[in-house]
């Protein structure tokens, strides 16, 4: 089926911005508690 393959992609993406995205926050997070970057 076309359409399960097409929303297991858009999934991963979503996925993989998101992790990115988390990723951003954490260092910016430890950049705060560390006292700047």
């Amino acid at each position: 089926e076309v359409v399960e393959e097409e929303k297991r992609g858009l999934w991963e993406t979503i996925k993989n911005f998101g992790k990115k995205f988390t990723l951003n926050i954490l260092n910016k997070l430890k950049c705060k508690i560390g006292g700047g970057c």
